[in-house]
């Protein structure tokens, strides 16, 4: 195995030879290179997808969504990283922190802000890297990514074009409400029922008082529901949130990503699905097609 090592700003690269996984996966990569930076608070290892050996090749950054992830998941699929590596592009996707090899714990309340730091400090790494034509660095992403992605679009310049899948383009808790709303309906529950729940679960976590927020408590004591999609989100829920006040946890779920979307000079591509039961997709491909113009 080859080591190159580049001392600005701790950067390290292991090369290793394209087998296992990736031909596992059909991908149509070169070789692989391993590539660690940190970013306070984090320790992040990646892995860097290259379409071949020469340079001057665009790359394309993997920004997550929600949840635990690594860099060797494939989602949205094979074909969808093979459709850059076939035209030139190498892709880069790391362990997020708390998964695989990365090391950190994101802070709730500062969530957006440290994911979209990670982008950035993956951005100024890979354009020092030797076969990366620095011109031509994108970003693509899904879900959660709606929330870090205009963080990043809107600071700088250096980014070729955007790819976003299913991007919510609202604040976090209305995210979330539609969210419980479209589970709740797929699970049976009539539109009526799961409307209101969606509303006083908005209602609740934007409560400004601790008499507010048990009043919408004490609602969820009378209305259960069950979504076994959802952890948590069962007959014991009511019981748990008295474990949610004070909601300083939830400052960070508040930022809304519509007036940087306005501020966003990429070129981009938004794909949306009429039947998402997760990010809404009439409100969020009309945000992005309003603010981008």
């Amino acid at each position: 195995m080859t080591r190159i090592t580049f001392f600005t700003g701790f950067i390290l690269v292991l090369l290793i030879p394209v087998c296992g996984w990736a031909q596992v996966q059909n991908l149509h990569v070169a070789k692989i290179e391993e590539i660690q930076f940190a970013t306070e608070p984090f320790e992040i290892v990646g892995n860097l997808y290259l379409a071949s050996d020469s340079a001057a090749q665009g790359v394309v950054i993997w920004v997550h969504g929600s949840g635990p992830d690594q860099r060797t998941n494939t989602f949205p699929g094979v074909a969808f990283f093979n459709a850059f590596l076939d035209h030139g592009f190498a892709f880069f996707r790391y362990d997020k922190p708390g998964s695989g090899d990365s090391k950190g714990a994101f802070t709730d309340s500062l969530l957006f802000k440290q994911r979209a730091a990670i982008v950035n400090r993956a951005i100024d790494v890979l354009k020092t890297h030797p076969l990366i034509d620095s011109s031509r660095i994108g970003l693509a992403g899904s879900s959660q990514a709606g929330y870090v992605l205009p963080l990043v679009l809107s600071e700088r310049q250096d980014v070729a074009f955007m790819v976003g899948i299913s991007l919510p383009a609202r604040n976090g808790h209305e995210q979330w409400a539609y969210l419980l709303k479209m589970q709740l309906i797929h699970e049976g529950y009539p539109e009526e029922e799961a409307v209101a729940f969606s509303r006083m679960h908005l209602k609740m976590i934007n409560a400004s008082s601790k008499d507010e927020f048990m009043q919408c408590v004490d609602w969820f004591k009378t209305h259960p529901v069950n979504i076994p999609a959802m952890k948590g989100y069962n007959g014991q829920f009511a019981d748990r949130l008295v474990n949610w006040w004070p909601l300083d946890w939830s400052r960070g779920q508040r930022f809304n990503p519509q007036p940087l979307i306005r501020n966003i000079r990429t070129p981009a591509l938004l794909v949306y699905g009429a039947k998402d039961t997760q990010v809404d997709p009439v409100q969020g491909a009309e945000a992005y097609r309003k603010g981008l113009q």
